[in-house]
């Protein structure tokens, strides 16, 4: 079954990660509307957040296809730098992959760290 593009983005965006200190300003690049309440397929968030090891921020663009990747790269093990989610990350990420239609909305910190490695390429905060 796969994953649609409103799944992934209610998940992460929904889910307020943005709470944490690292991140900035999370903007929807293209003016883009929700339709009925969701995400028109296409959707793109620009994502400003502290860089990991400068006193900068950064912008990253993030897209359905970057969560599935990200996402994708969890569940198989597979991130770079040896870098772990926590269990509960990977509980819901397996849980989204493999039912998104049921699965369990992702709670902030397990958003956080799959926007971590979207935005970053590894945790850090």
């Amino acid at each position: 079954m796969a994953c649609s593009q409103q799944d992934s983005e209610l998940n992460i965006f929904g889910s307020g990660f943005s709470n944490y200190g690292h991140w900035g300003k999370l903007e929807r690049f293209g003016g883009w509307e929700d339709v009925d309440g969701l995400a028109p397929d296409g959707w793109i968030w620009k994502v400003e957040s502290l860089h990991p090891t400068r006193d900068a921020r950064i912008t990253t663009f993030v897209t359905h296809n970057v969560l599935m990747g990200v996402m994708s790269a969890i569940y198989n093990f597979k991130l770079p730098w040896g870098a772990k989610v926590s269990g509960s990350t990977f509980e819901a990420v397996k849980d989204f992959l493999m039912n998104p239609e049921t699965s369990t909305e992702f709670d902030a910190e397990s958003a956080d760290e799959v926007m971590q490695i979207a935005a970053y390429g590894r945790l850090t905060f």
